[in-house]
């Protein structure tokens, strides 16, 4: 996504990113409107510049200026009070040009200004597009999971999944994934049931080589049991990687009944040894007692 570097609520521009496949050579134009809502002109001029990826907050940083400058036209256009206009920016790759990597990162600048205008405070700023080239001859698109990661044991109705998808290929790619849940025999851990999916990526998230997709989802579940997590992830249509993690759901109320269960159990068995020990403990003094009486009928006899 492209972030103004700075913001005016009277001014719009769109789209907030361009995707295009790239040959040698390659002829196309770029088209960008501006909507100036503003009681004066605007002066929009055009640069072009890099931009890089965070590799785990996903934001998009201007790296350097003028590096596209002999693929990317540079252009300039007063845009009147309250009117919306286009602006072109071409991109021509000659027959010259050797492409050195699979995929290529470039920005196109806008830079608006309102002179001298008094009315203008405020309306100086630079707005950056993020423009995605990838050679369709050179990409070998892939991802792999990093990370599928629940708790073992959840107490309650719900339990949190955290997952990070990393793009392992040489170009950008838009992952598709989702997690699908299964109850579980705990005896085989064979699937029982198929339960139900989260989908991953809703925000349509764009990844640069080497940077991570990191979600934390929670599924609910009423009925405590053991189950299954699976994560797929997809270029396409096609599945690129898949893996899953068990985990015990148990509702409190459950736990709460299990404890009292095993309470009265505990107790029931110490009652029961209780009961022995005091049976054995009479078989013992009766023995005695028996004992002494004989005894002392032998020393009567004497």
């Amino acid at each position: 996504m492209a972030e103004p570097l700075e913001s005016n609520s009277k001014i719009t521009i769109h789209p907030a990113v361009f995707y295009r496949n790239i040959s040698i050579p390659t002829n196309d134009v770029f088209q960008i409107t501006v909507e100036n809502n503003n009681e004066f002109p605007v002066q929009i001029s055009t640069s072009t510049g890099e931009f890089t990826q965070d590799p785990k907050t996903l934001s998009n940083t201007v790296i350097g200026m003028d590096l596209f400058n002999n693929w990317f036209s540079e252009t300039s256009k007063e845009i009147p009070a309250n009117t919306t206009e286009k602006i072109e920016v071409k991109m021509d790759i000659s027959e010259n040009t050797t492409f050195e990597k699979a995929s290529y990162f470039p920005t196109i600048i806008l830079h608006v200004t309102a002179g001298e205008n008094s009315e203008a405070v405020g309306t100086n700023f630079e707005y950056a597009i993020p423009v995605f080239l990838q050679s369709l001859e050179m990409i070998q698109p892939d991802l792999e999971i990093k990370k599928l990661d629940t708790e073992k044991l959840s107490i309650g109705q719900e339990i949190e999944i955290d997952t990070e998808i990393q793009n392992t290929g040489n170009t950008y790619t838009r992952p598709s994934a989702y997690l699908e849940f299964f109850e579980v025999n705990p005896l085989n851990k064979d699937n029982k049931t198929r339960i139900n999916t989260i989908t991953l990526n809703t925000d349509q998230i764009t990844l640069l080589p080497e940077s991570i997709l990191i979600e934390k989802n929670t599924w609910e579940r009423k009925s405590p049991g053991y189950y299954r997590a699976k994560l797929h992830v997809m270029i396409g249509n096609k599945e690129i990687d898949t893996e899953s993690s068990d985990f015990w759901l148990i509702s409190q109320a459950w736990l709460n009944s299990l404890y009292i269960t095993a309470g009265i159990l505990l107790g029931l068995i110490i009652l029961f040894i209780i009961t022995r020990k005091i049976k054995l403990g009479e078989k013992i003094l009766g023995g005695i007692k028996r004992v002494t009486q004989r005894l002392f009928r032998r020393r009567n006899k004497k």
